[in-house]
C-alpha cells in the first residue's frame, strides 16, 4: 500500500490500491475525499484546473461564503492558491443525495414529503442569499 498522501493538514483518503478517492465534480474542477488532521473532520478538497480569470473576486466570494456559513450548505473551511492551482476546502456531508433516496422510495408519508420540500426551498433561498447559483 502507498504511503498517504498529504497536503498541507489534509490528509488525503486513499482505497485500497493506493488511489486517492476522487469525486465527481465538473471538467474544470477535480475534488478528493481528505481528513481534516487539525479539525478531525473529513472535508472535500477541490482543484480548480484553470487559472483564476479574477483572483481578488474568487478571494472576496471565499471570504463572504467563509463569513457568511449556513448549516443547510456545505461549509467552506479553507481557500487559496497552491502552486498555481486554486483550490477551496468544503465540510464534507456525509450521506446520500436527495435525488438517489427519492429514486429508491415508492412512495413516502405526506409529512416526509412536506419536510423535504420545506428543507430544500429553505437551502435554495440560502444559496440565492449568498449569491451562489
Amino acid at each position: 500500500m502507498s504511503e498517504p498522501n498529504q497536503f498541507r493538514q489534509y490528509q488525503i483518503v486513499q482505497d485500497a490500491d493506493g488511489h486517492n478517492v476522487e469525486l465527481v465534480r465538473t471538467a474544470d474542477q477535480v475534488a478528493v475525499l481528505a481528513f481534516d488532521t487539525m479539525r478531525l473532520d473529513f472535508v472535500h478538497c477541490h482543484v480548480l484546473l484553470q487559472p483564476l480569470a479574477n483572483q481578488p473576486a474568487f478571494n472576496t466570494a471565499c471570504e463572504t461564503l467563509q463569513k457568511n456559513g449556513h448549516p443547510l450548505i456545505a461549509r467552506l473551511v479553507d481557500f487559496g492558491v497552491d502552486e498555481g492551482n486554486p483550490f477551496y476546502i468544503t465540510g464534507n456531508v456525509d450521506g446520500e443525495t436527495l435525488r438517489s433516496y427519492l429514486a429508491r422510495q415508492q412512495e413516502i408519508p405526506v409529512w416526509l414529503a412536506v419536510m423535504i420540500a420545506c428543507r430544500s426551498l429553505e437551502a435554495a433561498l440560502a444559496v440565492c442569499e449568498r449569491g451562489d447559483y
